[in-house]
């Protein structure tokens, strides 16, 4: 199920909405300002975020900028619902991040066109926190040392290690493992960003070559079924 957010639509925008995204396997939550929107984007994943720009300010601004920096909200597309033609509007809004524009009246018509592209990029962002249960050995190298641990799942951005070895929480370490997929080794540099209770090390990976990043996105949507 893909989540979307719309925030400070009227029941008419928002009934439509819901009427032809229902059908695509969306859930649709609502929120009727920044606010109460930001709250919620600090707790839940979002796959798609619409967002009313009812009079523009710096709050609205500034809420599409918090959802950029976010890692739950990293690669949700963010998308401007505006009745008005101003240029410098839509500047600012695309630079805070937002990615595309749906005109007002809200039509299902409109809707239905702007899924056809909006789709492939809420399940890039499905994919992108989707773990997939994964065990490969995986080698862990911090400065001159390294060391092999099993892996327990795997995602676009991270990964999980059955075992910590000499690392610790906040450590950048670089690791290398393969895929069933791919006939070269998957390398990246990650961060240590948590120890669970069982003594397993979280990852993040925040170096990933392009060519690399395309084998696991591939390798991960083939697995998931995205």
């Amino acid at each position: 199920m893909l989540k979307v957010l719309a925030i400070q639509f009227d029941r008419a925008h928002l009934a439509q909405l819901e009427a032809v995204l229902g059908p695509q396997g969306c859930v649709v939550l609502s929120r009727p300002d920044c606010a109460s929107a930001a709250q919620l984007l600090g707790e839940e994943r979002m796959h798609a975020i619409f967002l009313d720009l009812r009079s523009p300010d710096q709050r609205e601004f500034e809420l599409i900028r918090r959802a950029r920096r976010s890692f739950l909200q990293a690669v949700a597309p963010v998308v401007i619902v505006t009745g008005r033609e101003d240029a410098e509007v839509m500047r600012l809004a695309f630079q805070a991040g937002a990615n595309f524009t749906l005109a007002k009246p809200v039509t299902a018509e409109r809707l239905r066109n702007l899924m056809a592209v909006l789709r492939g990029c809420m399940v890039k962002a499905q994919v992108w926190h989707a773990r997939l249960p994964f065990h490969t050995p995986v080698k862990v190298i911090r400065g001159p040392q390294s060391f092999q641990t099993p892996s327990v799942n795997l995602s676009e951005n991270g990964m999980l290690l059955d075992g910590s070895g000499p690392v610790g929480v906040g450590d950048r370490i670089g690791i290398e493992f393969a895929l069933p997929s791919s006939k070269l080794p998957i390398k990246a540099q990650a961060r240590v960003i948590r120890r669970d209770e069982q003594d397993r090390i979280g990852l993040h990976f925040f170096e990933l070559k392009p060519d690399h990043q395309q084998t696991l996105r591939r390798f991960l949507s083939d697995r998931l079924g995205a």
